[in-house]
């Protein structure tokens, strides 16, 4: 399967693949390969900020990117196989819808104009605390944490 990145508010499309039994999806519009217009920068807000990368390297994941280049340690790698979670972080696409996903499944370049929250966004003591986590204090909440034996 063959994963192709266009420019922000974009259709992803996905090629076919017969060892992966893919169907392709199409744009309304129906476009041709040659009719779009191809971008070397990728932007994608991580925690509220913009990050915009020139040249992404196409192979690298999403959970790699946030840990090495950003410096977000909270986002785990585990299994690397997407079993564990430890890569969870949530996806906001621009249509508004939300979910989570497991970072070291995903290509960095899948991303564009997409916003990620990760564990660091969610909120500190330091920064102020969320809605929920707030509400958790307020009722003396338990938190469970899922921990993979590595």
């Amino acid at each position: 399967m063959e994963l192709i990145c266009y420019p922000p508010h974009s259709t992803i499309y996905l090629i076919d693949n017969p060892v992966y039994n893919v169907i392709t999806t199409y744009n309304k519009n129906k476009l041709h390969i040659n009719e779009i217009q191809w971008s070397n920068k990728l932007t994608l807000f991580v925690n509220g900020s913009v990050v915009t990368l020139v040249n992404p390297n196409p192979s690298d994941l999403l959970s790699t990117f946030i840990r090495d280049s950003l410096g977000l340690k909270g986002t785990k790698l585990g299994c690397e196989e997407g079993g564990c979670g430890a890569c969870t972080v949530v996806l906001t696409r621009s249509d508004g819808e939300i979910i989570s996903i497991n970072s070291c499944l995903r290509p960095l370049c899948a991303n564009d104009g997409l916003a990620i929250t990760t564990i660091e966004g969610v909120g500190s003591i330091k920064s102020g605390l969320s809605v929920e986590q707030q509400r958790l204090v307020d009722k003396n909440g338990m938190i469970m944490y899922r921990i993979t034996v590595i």
